[in-house]
């Protein structure tokens, strides 16, 4: 009896770490889309003082969140957002708006695919 007990308690914290980390994905995932929100009507008009600020709070938010995410996540795109964010300040300094609308549009598209692939699916557990 102590045996199913111990194998319960492992189990229910294996799944209490999955649905923590599907929940902090989606809200870190949300909140790059708000960041990328403010930084696409920046963009939109040519407005390069709050197209650095955007930047500047969606790299700041992304350093605190990087962290963890390397902690849970095992993904090529958590690399590639982070060196997407680097380069995000550096168009918005330059003025390069099509550039940082690519690169951007290249980051939410790069949260958004690990989000859907870390949701829990028959065949992720298959």
């Amino acid at each position: 009896m102590k045996r199913l007990v111990v194998v319960l308690i492992i189990l229910a914290g294996i799944v209490g770490i999955c649905v923590y980390s599907l929940y902090r994905i989606d809200e870190t995932r949300a909140r790059l889309h708000v960041y990328g929100e403010l930084l696409f009507a920046a963009v939109e008009q040519e407005d390069s003082q709050a197209a650095q600020t955007a930047a500047e709070s969606l790299a700041n938010y992304w350093q605190e969140e990087q962290q963890w995410m390397i902690i849970f996540f095992r993904h090529v795109e958590v690399d590639s957002i982070s060196s997407g964010v680097a380069r995000l300040t550096a168009f918005a300094d330059a003025e390069e708006y099509s550039d940082l609308d690519a690169e951007l549009r290249a980051i939410l598209w790069q949260i958004d695919h690990i989000w859907r692939s870390e949701q829990i699916r028959i065949r992720s557990i298959l």
